[in-house]
């Protein structure tokens, strides 16, 4: 069947799925790389053994559930059972969760500190040569430290 003749025309996505089966005993990772609002092509890492019937759930928490339309080595086309509440093919990618929040960090050779960033974890500024100068010392009494050990 070409395109053209096809109830709900296809987009290409690039998305991560799950599809979840034996009453949600077992997962499966897959890929989705196309998706209409009737079903989607999965693409799996290895062969996938599923049944006829199963969920499938997107990277954003939305689940739906599908039939096996055909099945091939490495793919499996499907068919959304409830057309009304299928996902749209968008193309865009979901929206991205809030960066998490991040710790400050010392490193520490011996009793100096030789690295540490800011309150709110951003970057350390570069060091001023005396600075410098100190954090090289450090590292090279720890290391003679190791070596006579």
């Amino acid at each position: 069947m070409s395109a053209e003749n096809r109830k709900y025309p296809r987009r290409r996505v690039l998305k991560s799925g799950v599809v979840i089966f034996n009453n949600r005993h077992s997962t499966m990772d897959c890929t989705v790389r196309n998706l209409s609002e009737g079903g989607a092509l999965l693409v799996f890492a290895r062969p996938p053994t599923l049944p006829e019937r199963f969920s499938l759930r997107f990277e954003d928490g939305s689940e739906f559930p599908c039939r096996k339309a055909w099945q091939s080595a490495m793919s499996i086309g499907v068919a959304f059972l409830n057309v009304e509440a299928a996902p749209p093919p968008s193309a865009a990618p979901p929206a991205q969760a809030a960066e998490p929040r991040r710790e400050p960090v010392e490193v520490r050779i011996g009793g100096t500190v030789v690295y540490a960033t800011g309150p709110d974890g951003s970057a350390a500024p570069p060091l001023d040569a005396e600075r410098k100068a100190q954090v090289m010392k450090a590292l090279a009494d720890a290391l003679a430290q190791i070596g006579a050990a």
